[in-house]
């Protein structure tokens, strides 16, 4: 797949030299504007510096990277723009894998937008144990992404226990619980993490029942400011006053 971006309301970049960037192992190609590719992403301008291979050669090597995962990095580099996941949950592995290259090419600011959908579908639906799983297999417990994977499992097993009950009448929330099941025999399932954001849920739910405000609640998901990345001394637009 070679994927080329249109050359409408490029202004300047227009004239701009093309860098060819081959992406995950089926070496899926873009091609791309140097200077909007160096003045948009810490990573490309590191690379494309003079005296670097990639800069003479004009192409740029990513094989541990998902090509769909980089389509949405050209979306946000030429047009400011994430895709909305909606009820999409295999939109929602591709926003997160997004949001790990947003990590390795620097860009707080795309990680944050990419939060942000996923938090929406969070509000809105269940966190699915392939979702659990992705986080499990790819990202370190630290990652802002995994802390909050964890956190709003943790709150949907407290709160919304039957999404993941096996006795339940309805087909999809039995397969549901099976694939939790398993998620959570795993070895490598990090428990004193689900743990420990159990624990914080059902204090939380247990001191707001004492004082009467349990409608005042608020999921993992509706705090965006816990889980988002900002650059140090840059307050979060989502912070409240």
């Amino acid at each position: 797949m070679e994927a080329e971006v249109p050359a409408r309301r490029l202004g300047s970049f227009a004239q701009s030299r093309f860098i060819t960037i081959i992406v995950g192992a089926e070496e899926s190609k873009y091609t791309a504007h140097q200077e909007i590719l160096v003045a948009k992403c810490p990573f490309f301008a590191t690379c494309l510096t003079a005296g670097m291979i990639e800069a003479s050669s004009g192409e740029v090597r990513l094989p541990e990277d998902s090509p769909e995962a980089f389509g949405y990095f050209i979306d946000w580099v030429y047009y400011g723009k994430v895709q909305d996941i909606g009820d999409d949950t295999e939109k929602v592995t591709l926003a997160m894998e997004a949001w790990v290259l947003a990590d390795k090419f620097c860009m707080p600011e795309w990680q944050d937008q990419l939060m942000d959908q996923i938090l929406q579908y969070a509000r809105i639906y269940v966190i699915e144990p392939a979702m659990v799983a992705w986080v499990v297999d790819k990202l370190e417990t630290t990652s802002l992404l995994h802390q909050f994977i964890m956190d709003q499992l943790a709150w949907d097993q407290v709160h919304s226990e039957d999404v993941y009950t096996a006795s339940s009448e309805i087909a999809i929330r039995a397969a549901r619980a099976e694939e939790l099941k398993a998620l959570l025999d795993r070895k490598d399932f990090p428990h004193a993490e689900l743990r420990q954001s159990t624990l914080e849920c059902a204090r939380a739910s247990r001191q707001a029942q004492v004082h009467n405000q349990k409608g005042q609640l608020n999921p993992p998901a509706k705090n965006p400011c816990k889980y988002h990345v900002h650059e140090q001394g840059t307050p979060c637009k989502e912070a409240k006053a």
